[in-house]
């Protein structure tokens, strides 16, 4: 008899239990994250949900917008700025129906002045790079990629060899051959000094052929941040033959994995073209920078201006030539071989006291 009562109280603990394991692996709440959003028109950004508890079976959820013509979601929380406005995202889970609201302010983007041009009197020249040298100079202002490229978009890996200093240029060259684990190798150099606030100028040619990045751009290699601050990416131009222009500003701090897994970051970007073959002519691509604003300039003159919401810590100046897969520059053939990008300079200017 004994026997029989301890088996019912074990069956009646284990029924307890397991329903409060069941308890545990429903749905009990969602929130966002973040809870409120600044965007511009035009730009994308992303929600992450935050479904409690964390042992939740079913972390499904649908999104819905108040007003899809101001802020539209994709189901995997990715949101398109389309005008400016006030709009509210809301969040829904499959099991349970909880929701969550995220608030959504879209703002126009800042005003271009297609009239404006950079005018250098209003600068002092404080760093410069003319390549007008020996080729073992190179390594005195710059520290060269010596290896593969951990990118899984990048194909080429990047090594000293292929960038040289000669007749006042330096040339990143594209060979076609196997090293470092990848099939193609290119040139990658980044100055050893850093950079804050000022007006960033190279004038370069593209290397001739599609499928190749040729990149002037901004990233903290060196010194890395500080706690506080972001970990940004300022792409001057990543140029695509023949005469593609891509200005990009990146956030890497601020990731959101979103309801697919993967896992994202701010990124804004603007593509233009202009006439002609950038690998036959020299073109300058200029960056102005302070607290406030970023301004992009192609051959002097501005082609994009944004608001500065993150960018303030020191920076290198990376000048790169990749080849990249899946299409994003075209199409990966045996004509980049033997192409190259050709800098003619790089320089580095500070506003001068007493200039706004």
């Amino acid at each position: 008899m004994k026997n029989i009562k301890l088996a019912a109280q074990l069956m009646l603990l284990v029924g307890v239990s397991n329903g409060a394991l069941a308890d545990v692996d429903k749905v009990q709440g969602i929130s966002l994250e973040p809870a409120t959003m600044s965007i511009a028109v035009g730009q994308e950004k992303y929600v992450a949900t935050l479904i409690s508890p964390t042992s939740a079976e079913d972390k499904s959820v649908t999104f819905k917008s108040s007003d899809p013509t101001i802020v539209a979601i994709s189901q995997n929380g990715e949101i398109k700025a389309k005008s400016a406005g006030d709009a509210t995202i809301q969040a829904t889970t499959t099991d349970g129906n909880f929701t969550a609201n995220l608030a959504v302010t879209v703002k126009d983007r800042l005003a271009l002045d297609e009239n404006k041009t950079i005018n250098l009197a209003d600068w002092d020249l404080e760093w410069a790079d003319d390549f007008d040298y020996p080729d073992e100079q190179l390594d005195e202002k710059w520290v060269s990629q010596n290896g593969p490229t951990e990118n899984p978009y990048v194909l080429c890996s990047r090594w000293r060899d292929n960038a040289k200093v000669h007749d006042g240029i330096l040339e990143l060259k594209a060979i076609k051959e196997s090293r470092g684990g990848q099939d193609w190798t290119c040139g990658n150099i980044w100055t050893k000094r850093t950079f804050k606030y000022g007006y960033f100028e190279a004038k370069y040619k593209y290397a001739g052929a599609k499928g190749t990045n040729n990149s002037f751009w901004l990233w903290p290699k060196t010194k890395g941040v500080k706690e506080g601050e972001k970990a940004f990416e300022i792409d001057i131009n990543e140029g695509h033959y023949p005469n593609e222009i891509n200005t990009n500003i990146h956030n890497w701090t601020d990731v959101t994995t979103l309801q697919n897994g993967k896992v994202n970051h701010f990124k804004d970007h603007i593509i233009d073209t202009a006439d002609g073959d950038f690998s036959e002519e020299y073109h300058t691509y200029g960056y102005a920078w302070d607290e406030n604003r970023h301004e992009f300039y192609f051959d002097g003159k501005l082609i994009r201006v944004e608001e500065n919401d993150f960018n303030h810590s020191e920076t290198n100046i990376l000048l790169s030539l990749a080849i990249l897969s899946a299409e994003i520059a075209g199409t990966v053939s045996d004509d980049i071989d033997g192409t190259s990008m050709k800098f003619d300079y790089v320089r580095y200017y500070k506003k001068k006291p007493n200039v706004k």
